[in-house]
């Protein structure tokens, strides 16, 4: 018998095995478990909650969080279609320009109504309109006509004429 013998290798558990194997496990025991939907003020708890429950309370590892994959899903596409549409109704070919940024606060805000409150924006003074008008809708005039020319008074002309008053009108 010599010292220095060579013997065979066990053979290696893949880790993907053991994850499988412990899925399994819990797939079993909870085809065997008994628990059930716990109530409060007469109303059972929902599908998401019992499975919170059982992650929080360490009885299930794996299975809370397919629970949470499957519930996410929608169960209708209705809402995303409505969103959508509000969003098309927002990108005419007159605001084809629209940054993508307010595309999506548009849609956001037309969707979370409840979280925005019209009636708690401070009234802007006349002073103050100036500095909150977003730098990508201001006109650069050349400096020839800057002093000449009052922006309020070209914007009010602009937006205030009617189709007759361009045409010559009746």
């Amino acid at each position: 018998m010599s010292a220095f013998t060579l013997r065979q290798a066990p053979p290696l558990v893949r880790a993907q095995d053991i994850m499988d194997s412990r899925i399994d496990d819990e797939i079993e025991n909870w085809f065997e478990d008994q628990s059930v939907l716990e109530t409060k003020n007469g109303r059972p708890e929902s599908v998401l909650q019992y499975w919170k429950r059982q992650y929080e309370m360490k009885t299930y590892r794996f299975l809370p969080l397919v629970a949470r994959i499957v519930f996410a899903v929608p169960s209708s596409s209705a809402q995303i279609e409505r969103d959508f549409g509000n969003s098309g109704q927002t990108v005419t070919a007159l605001r084809s320009s629209t940054s993508s940024h307010n595309i999506d606060m548009c849609s956001f805000l037309s969707q979370n109504r409840r979280f925005v409150d019209v009636c708690q924006c401070p009234k802007l003074q006349h002073h103050e309109v100036y500095a909150h008008i977003p730098s990508n809708v201001i006109i650069d005039l050349d400096s020839e006509t800057k002093g000449r020319v009052d922006l309020g008074t070209v914007t009010q002309e602009c937006f205030s004429l009617s189709l007759s008053d361009t045409e010559g009108g009746a």
